[in-house]
């Protein structure tokens, strides 16, 4: 069943989301939570049960939690129901037929060590040829997608508490995050590192 909403009918995503959930569903899809009124109706449909998807903005996968807290949803309800987070980044997908190889400047080098959270060397990049050919426009085809993913289970929920409680930097909470045995987590940096390795987004981009 699928619904749009009408506000000025006084139709909105909480009274569908309380009118699906008198149906029983198996799945919920919310389009998008951007009011306090649909944060607290998904969190609830989610505690009684129910796998529930939705999108929201943030500007990363550890920062979901605040925008759902900034929603007024309460701390122990968001980490009863969330599961899964996946945090999308849109960029433009350099032509694989002209773009061209080029190796990195030393600068650049230093600055793929320090963020991207891999010890694998990167030596070599393409670059788009901005003159394009028959298979793109101006050097590019498309876009990419890269994504970074957590796992909000108990280990998380417990790590996350400490690195409040001792003022973390985002930083070193990726970082315990990926050490810490048991936390599912696979951060942007990794897949910034695959596409570039992989010449599929220019070094600008990555930046």
């Amino acid at each position: 069943t699928q619904t749009s909403i009408n506000p000025s009918a006084g139709y909105s995503f909480t009274t569908a989301l309380q009118t699906f959930l008198r149906s029983d569903p198996d799945m919920i899809y919310v389009g998008e939570i951007n009011d306090d009124a649909t944060a607290g109706t998904v969190a609830r449909a989610s505690g009684t049960g129910h796998l529930v998807f939705t999108t929201l903005h943030a500007n990363s996968a550890l920062e979901v939690p605040d925008a759902l807290l900034h929603y007024d949803v309460g701390e122990k309800q968001v980490f009863q129901t969330l599961r899964l987070i996946v945090y999308q980044v849109l960029k433009p997908k350099i032509c694989t037929s002209c773009s061209r190889p080029r190796p990195l400047k030393d600068a650049e080098k230093r600055w793929a060590d320090e963020n991207l959270l891999t010890t694998d060397q990167l030596a070599v990049v393409r670059e788009p040829n901005f003159e394009g050919c028959s298979d793109c426009r101006n050097g590019y085809q498309g876009m990419v997608v890269m994504g970074e993913m957590l796992v909000s289970n108990a280990l998380y929920r417990d790590l996350r508490n400490e690195a409040q409680n001792n003022n973390w930097t985002q930083d070193k909470l990726k970082k315990q995050l990926m050490e810490h045995e048991g936390i599912l987590y696979y951060p942007l940096e990794f897949d910034v590192f695959r596409r570039l390795k992989n010449g599929e987004i220019s070094f600008t981009d990555a930046t």
